[in-house]
C-alpha cells in the first residue's frame, strides 16, 4: 500500500478517533444531564428532593400557622381549630408530588433546549397538594365547645325573670341531672320574679306546686268584726288530716265564742253548755233572805240526787236560820219562793251584764231560761225529784246550745264572707303586678275554699274539703304553668334574637353568613334546652346540640376551604422568568440541541470515515485494524480525561457555586448538581471502556485473521 493511502488511513483513523470520542461524550450528557429520569433520579438519591421537601413543608407550615392564628383570632372563644400545621403539611406537600412536579417540568424544560418546542412551558401543578390540603378541613379539625361558646354571650331577660350564669350553663350539658336541675332553676327564676308562694314540681321541672298552707300563709284571715284570727299553724294543721280538721274548725269556733262560758265540742262540733261552769258564773245570793250559794254548792246540786237534796237542804236551813224560831215550814217555802223570784230577777240583770255585747237576745234569754232551771234546783219548794229537775235543766241545756249554735252560724256565715272579700282585696293588691288576672281569681279561688274550710258551717267533712282544696290547686298550677310557659316561651325568643345580634355585631365581619347562623342555630339549641318545655329529655338535647355542633364545625372547616381555594391559584408559572429570546438562554438551547444532534452525527461521520479507510484500502483486516485502533484510542482517551479530569471538574464547580452561608436547600441542590456532573464522567467513563473492549475485540479478530483463525481477505 502506497504513502498515500497509508496516510490517508491514519487521519481517517485520527478523525474516526475524534468522532467517536464526541460521539461517546455527547452520549455521556444525553443519557445523564439531558435526560430526565437520570436528572431525577439522581436528584432523589441525593435527598434534594427529600430536603426541598422539607423546607417546603416548614415554609408552608408557617404560613398555615399564621392563617389559621389569624382565622382563630375572627371566631369566637369556644371554636378552636384542632390541626397541627405540620402534620397537615406531611400530606399536603410530598416528596411524590415534588419528584413528579419537578420531573414533568424537567421534561418541559429539555423539550423546549432540544428543540422540540418553542416556548417554555414551565410550572407547578399546585391542585393535587391545594386537593389534600382542602380535604384535611373537615369536620374534624375544628372543636365546638358549646359550653365554652356560650358563657361568652350574656344571656338574660329581664321582663322573666332569667339570667343564666356560667355555672347554669356547664351544668345544663354535664349530664341529665345538671340538665334537669338547671331547667328548674329557670322556672324557679320566673317564679320567683313573680314573687309568688310556689315551687317546681320534682318529678316534673316543667310544672308547678301549689302548696296550699304556704300560699295562704300569705293572707291575713281575719275577721274584724268577729273577732275571728287564723294563725298560721291553725292553717297548717286544718291542711292535715281529718282529725286536725275538725281541731281547726272547732278552734275558730271557739275563738267566735269569745267570753261566754262554754266550749266547743268536736262531736258535730258544736257548742257545748255546762251548766254547773255556767252557774258558776253568776252569784246566787240574797242578804234579805240570807241566800249565799257558793261554788261547790252549784257543783253538789248537779253531781246526784244526794247532793242534790243536801243542797237544798242547806238552802231551806239558811232562810230558816234568818226567821224567827216561830217560823213554820210553809213560812219557809214561801219565803223561797219570794227569795227564788229575787234570784231569778237578780241572774237576768246579771246575765244581761255579762254577756248582752257578746250574745244575741234569744242566747241571752235561753241562758236566763238555763239559770232559772238552777234557782228552781236551789229554791222551788216544788222541784223535790232530782230528776224531774236534770230533765228541765238538760232541756234548757239543749234549746241554749241550739241558740248558740245557730248563733255561732250565722256569725261565721257573716265572717266568711267578710274574710273572703279582705282576703280577695289582700291578693290582689298583693300579685296584681306578679300574675294575670286569670291566676289571681284562681288564687283567691283557692282561698276561698280555706276560708269555707274554716268557717263554712256546712264544709264539715275533711274529704269535701280536700276535694274542692285540691280541684283549686289543680285550676292554680294549671294557670300558672300556662302563664309561665307563655313568659318563658317570649323569653326564649327574645334571648335567641339577642344573642343573634350579640354574635353578628361581634363577628359578622369575619365570617360568613353561614357560620353566623350555624352558631345562631347552636344558641338556639342551648337557649332551647334552657327553657323550652318541649325540650324536657337530656338526650334529645344533647343530640340536637351535637348535631348543632357538627353543623357549625362544618360551616368553619368549609369556610376554611373556601378561603385556601380563593387565596391559591392551581397553577404556578415559572415560564414568566425565562425569555425565549434571551441571548444565553438562546446559546444554551443551540448546545443542547448540538449535543442532542452530536451523537447521530458523529455516527454517521464515523460510518463514513470507516467506509474511506476500506475504500482506500480494499481490505477488510485493515479496514478492522484502522477501526479497532481507533475505537481503542477514543477508549483510552475518554477514560483517562474521564478519570483524570473528573476531579478537579467537580472541585471547581462545587467551589464556583457553593457560598459559605449556603442554606441546606442550596447545600443539597449543590450536591446534586455535583452528582449529575459526576454522572457524566461516570458514564463517559463506562462508555469509554466499552469503546477499549471494542477496540480490543477488533484487534483480536486481525489477529486471528492474520494466524488464519477467521478468513477476513487478503492484503
Amino acid at each position: 500500500m502506497t504513502t498515500a493511502k497509508v496516510l490517508g488511513v491514519v487521519v481517517f483513523s485520527v478523525l474516526l478517533t475524534v468522532s467517536v470520542v464526541t460521539a461517546s461524550t455527547a452520549i455521556a450528557v444525553d443519557r445523564t444531564v439531558l435526560n430526565t429520569n437520570h436528572v431525577s433520579e439522581t436528584l432523589q438519591e441525593n435527598g434534594v428532593y427529600a430536603t426541598v421537601t422539607a423546607e417546603a413543608r416548614q415554609e408552608a407550615s408557617g404560613q398555615l400557622d399564621d392563617e389559621l392564628s389569624a382565622q382563630q383570632a375572627n371566631i369566637p372563644d369556644g371554636i378552636d381549630l384542632d390541626i397541627d400545621p405540620q402534620e397537615v403539611m406531611k400530606t399536603t406537600i410530598t416528596e411524590e408530588y415534588l419528584a413528579g412536579e419537578f420531573k414533568r417540568n424537567v421534561a418541559t424544560g429539555l423539550a423546549f433546549f432540544k428543540g422540540n418546542t418553542d416556548e417554555i412551558d414551565v410550572q407547578i401543578n399546585l391542585q393535587p397538594a391545594l386537593n389534600r390540603l382542602s380535604d384535611q378541613f373537615n369536620s374534624s379539625v375544628v372543636t365546638v365547645d358549646t359550653v365554652a361558646l356560650a358563657q361568652q354571650r350574656d344571656i338574660q331577660e329581664s321582663a322573666a325573670g332569667v339570667t343564666v350564669d356560667n355555672d347554669m350553663i356547664a351544668r345544663l350539658n354535664a349530664d341529665a341531672g345538671g340538665y334537669e336541675s338547671v331547667r328548674r332553676q329557670i322556672r324557679v327564676q320566673a317564679i320567683e320574679h313573680r314573687d309568688l308562694p310556689l315551687k317546681i314540681d320534682e318529678d316534673d321541672p316543667d310544672s308547678v306546686v301549689v302548696e296550699t298552707v304556704t300560699l295562704v300563709r300569705e293572707t291575713d284571715f281575719t275577721d274584724l268584726q268577729t273577732s275571728v284570727p287564723v294563725s298560721k299553724e291553725l292553717l297548717v294543721t286544718m291542711n292535715e288530716n281529718a282529725s286536725s280538721y275538725q281541731e281547726a274548725r272547732i278552734a275558730v269556733k271557739s275563738q267566735a265564742v269569745g267570753q261566754l262560758p262554754f266550749e266547743i265540742v268536736s262531736s258535730e262540733p258544736g257548742v257545748d253548755v255546762d251548766t254547773i261552769t255556767l252557774a258558776q258564773e253568776t252569784d246566787f245570793e240574797s242578804d234579805q233572805y240570807g241566800i249565799a250559794v257558793d261554788d261547790q254548792q252549784i257543783e253538789t246540786l248537779n253531781e246526784n240526787e244526794t247532793g242534790y237534796n243536801q243542797v237544798r237542804q242547806d238552802i231551806r236551813t239558811q232562810v230558816r236560820d234568818n226567821l224567827p224560831s216561830s217560823a213554820s215550814e210553809d213560812d219557809v217555802d214561801d219565803v223561797l219562793l219570794e227569795a227564788n223570784a229575787e234570784l231569778k230577777r237578780d241572774a237576768r240583770a246579771q246575765v244581761q251584764s255579762q254577756y248582752g255585747e257578746e250574745a244575741s237576745d234569744e242566747t241571752i234569754d235561753d241562758i236566763v231560761a238555763l239559770q232559772n232551771v238552777v234557782i228552781d234546783g236551789l229554791t222551788d219548794p216544788g222541784l223535790t225529784e232530782f230528776d224531774e229537775y236534770t230533765d228541765r235543766r238538760d232541756t234548757a241545756e239543749a234549746n241554749l246550745e241550739t241558740s248558740l249554735d245557730d248563733e255561732l252560724d250565722r256569725g261565721l256565715e257573716e265572717a266568711n264572707a267578710d274574710m273572703k272579700r279582705q282576703a280577695a282585696s289582700d291578693t290582689r293588691d298583693r300579685y296584681a303586678q306578679d300574675a294575670s288576672e286569670e291566676t289571681v281569681d284562681n288564687i283567691v279561688a283557692l282561698q276561698n275554699v280555706v276560708i269555707d274550710g274554716l268557717t263554712d258551717p256546712e264544709l264539715t267533712d275533711f274529704d269535701e274539703y280536700t276535694n274542692r282544696r285540691d280541684t283549686a290547686e289543680a285550676d292554680l298550677e294549671d294557670a300558672i304553668d300556662q302563664e309561665i310557659a307563655d313568659e318563658l316561651d317570649r323569653a326564649r325568643r327574645n334571648i335567641n334574637a339577642d344573642l343573634e345580634r350579640q354574635i353578628r355585631d361581634e363577628f359578622g365581619s369575619e365570617v360568613s353568613n353561614e357560620t353566623i347562623a350555624a352558631i345562631a342555630e347552636l344558641q338556639k339549641t342551648l337557649v332551647n334546652g334552657l327553657i323550652s318545655p318541649e325540650d324536657d329529655e337530656f338526650g334529645a338535647y344533647e343530640t340536637r346540640r351535637e348535631q348543632a355542633e357538627g353543623n357549625l364545625e362544618e360551616s368553619i372547616a368549609s369556610e376554611i376551604r373556601d378561603e385556601i381555594e380563593e387565596q391559591a391559584d392551581d397553577q404556578t408559572s415559572l415560564a414568566d422568568d425565562f425569555d425565549e429570546d434571551n441571548r444565553e438562554i438562546s446559546l444554551a438551547r443551540t448546545t443542547v440541541e448540538l449535543v442532542s444532534f452530536a451523537p447521530l452525527a458523529a455516527a454517521v461521520l464515523a460510518a463514513t470515515l470507516i467506509g474511506c479507510v476500506f475504500a482506500l484500502t480494499r481490505s477488510a483486516r485493515r479496514t478492522a485494524s484502522a477501526t479497532g485502533f481507533s475505537l481503542l484510542s477514543a477508549g483510552v482517551l475518554g477514560t483517562v480525561t474521564s478519570l483524570l479530569a473528573s476531579g478537579p471538574a467537580l472541585d471547581a464547580t462545587e467551589d464556583a457555586i457553593r457560598s459559605e452561608d449556603a442554606s441546606e436547600i442550596e447545600t443539597t441542590a449543590i450536591e446534586g448538581l455535583v452528582a449529575l456532573i459526576d454522572s457524566v464522567f461516570s458514564t463517559l467513563t463506562t462508555q469509554s471502556l466499552v469503546l477499549l473492549v471494542l477496540g480490543f475485540v477488533l484487534l483480536g479478530v486481525v489477529y486471528a485473521d492474520r494466524a488464519n483463525y477467521l478468513p477476513l481477505g487478503e492484503e
